[in-house]
């Protein structure tokens, strides 16, 4: 398994508020690996939805959804700000 999470990809957008970039975790990298997720897509969805989520109940900080999408996050990334690190992802129905 960290074959895959060496593989992750860091996904980044300058100018935008906190967080700016997501990393992957093992776990994270094998969901999308295992679901067919791309990387680019997973972060969008941690990005752009940074703004609508909602606290997490168990297991990452914060879960937030596009679509049938859903995708749970730390944030920030121990102590960087500007850092999300994907959890866990997958899709519904």
């Amino acid at each position: 398994m960290a074959a895959a999470a060496a593989a992750a990809p860091t996904v980044a957008r300058v100018g935008s508020p906190a967080p700016t970039r997501v990393v992957f975790s093992d776990h994270g990298a094998e969901r999308c690996a295992r679901y067919g997720l791309a990387y680019a897509d997973v972060g969008d969805v941690v990005l752009d939805e940074h703004d609508r989520r909602q606290r997490n109940p168990g297991s990452g900080d914060w879960i937030a959804q596009s679509g049938r999408l859903t995708v749970v996050y730390n944030w920030p990334d121990e102590d960087d700000q500007s850092s999300a690190r994907v959890i866990t992802a997958w899709l519904s129905g």
